[in-house]
């Protein structure tokens, strides 16, 4: 059997995550409604007294797809037509009538991710927010995330966001130096990255994280390296790191494939993930997901439910859910989503159920990804016995830690070639 390489394999990830639209309107008046619940949230706190944890409550996810313009490189499903905005905020509170009952359990995380939700101004961002109140609620010391675009932040966003309820923000910084901002087709500059980590630490934040792309176009590791000391400068609590992916569509996979732009090269990237995790290990952070790092006790809590297979409903467009080992997920288009849910017995279904075969290789993919593995059982009778295991653990891409599997940081390279492996 094969063992997987990182120079032969392709690299393990996902597509370049959202926070990938520019600056919009502001998030509106502060003096807004807050949620009564928000002031359970709006700190860190130790273990919750409530008889439900917030790390094994299922998750929460709502996408706001709206983008003031559209990023070369970004393939998620957002818009520049703000004129749907009310349309979408009763198209949440609908689905959320239609998929979540009143015997379901308060959720142990929230993500409003985008598109770019800062860009949502505060009244159809609380109206879009309001009926969780009502619903199930969330738990006592629920992770409560917003993702938010440098621009869009001031003091009176940020304390908005605040009285809201949000006790996390995700910054989409991306790069830390001007020239790729404009490559990248920001709108933000890193003067404007650096006073928005500042503004949103004053209002009160105190978990913080901030996302980097690497592997573009004649960066050299000296660059990376550049970058990445100059985001540790902002003390972020999590910083996520995204490789380059060219997705059909993007207006960098059309200059590619005019041979404007040069594709990424897996091996120069594999280098620059090598050297992001020495550079962040070194500076106290848990390398604990492919492309994820944190602080101690700062891991993303609603991301792990992604990876360890927490229950997660996800509302809006392109929204993904799993529960019960069925996935589900929206339509990406927004005019689409909110027909379907006009007359949902008229939708196409759009869900599958994985069989005991298809959970178990993605148990194993999903935890290789991760810094705390599967576990050794996991793995079938035949890689475990033929030797295949023993030589991907003497080539240096899994430990092994009493009953469980680790992934080196090039064990994380080849996660999935690992995991079909690994699955016989």
């Amino acid at each position: 059997m094969d063992i997987p390489s990182v120079k032969n394999s392709r690299l393990t990830g996902f597509a370049v995550r959202p926070n990938l639209a520019d600056p919009g309107t502001k998030g509106g008046d502060v003096r807004g409604p807050s949620w009564p619940w928000a002031s359970l949230i709006h700190e860190m706190p130790g273990p919750s007294p409530h008889p439900e944890s917030p790390e094994k409550s299922p998750g929460l996810y709502i996408h706001a797809p709206f983008c003031v313009t559209k990023c070369p490189y970004c393939a998620f499903a957002s818009t520049v037509d703000r004129e749907g905005m009310a349309s979408w905020v009763l198209g949440i509170r609908r689905e959320a009538r239609q998929r979540i009952d009143g015997s379901a359990p308060p959720f142990g995380s929230l993500y409003l991710g985008g598109g770019t939700p800062s860009a949502v101004p505060l009244a159809p961002l609380t109206d879009a927010l309001s009926w969780i109140e009502d619903g199930p609620g969330l738990v006592p010391g629920a992770e409560c995330t917003i993702e938010v675009n440098p621009g869009d932040v001031d003091p009176a966003s940020s304390n908005a966001w605040r009285a809201l309820g949000f006790n996390r923000v995700s910054v989409g910084v991306q790069a830390m130096d001007d020239a790729t901002l404009a490559f990248l087709g920001r709108r933000h500059d890193v003067v404007t990255a650096r006073a928005a980590v500042q503004t949103l630490r004053q209002a009160g934040f105190l978990n913080l994280g901030i996302d980097l792309i690497y592997g573009l176009p004649g960066q050299d590791a000296r660059a990376w390296e550049r970058a990445l000391q100059a985001a540790l400068a902002l003390a972020p609590d999590h910083v996520s790191c995204y490789g380059l992916t060219l997705e059909p569509g993007t207006r960098f996979a059309d200059a590619v494939a005019r041979g404007d732009m040069p594709a990424p090269d897996d091996e120069r990237v594999a280098d620059l993930f090598l050297l992001a995790d020495h550079v962040l290990t070194d500076a106290g952070y848990e390398h604990y997901e492919v492309s994820n790092y944190a602080l101690p006790g700062r891991r993303a809590r609603h991301n792990a439910s992604y990876w360890d297979g927490t229950p997660y409903i996800g509302l809006g467009p392109a929204a993904h859910s799993f529960r019960d080992d069925v996935r589900e997920w929206n339509a990406g288009n927004l005019a689409t989503w909110l027909d379907e849910l006009a007359a949902p017995e008229r939708a196409p279904a759009r869900r599958e159920r994985l069989d005991a075969r298809q959970r178990g290789l993605e148990i194993l993919a999903l935890g290789l990804r991760t810094r705390d593995g599967i576990a050794a059982a996991r793995v079938a009778p035949g890689p475990a016995g033929d030797g295949t295991l023993s030589r991907l653990i003497d080539e240096g891409l899994l430990l092994s830690r009493k009953s469980r599997l680790v992934p080196t940081p090039r064990g994380m390279l080849v996660a999935d070639a690992m995991a079909r492996v690994l699955a016989g």
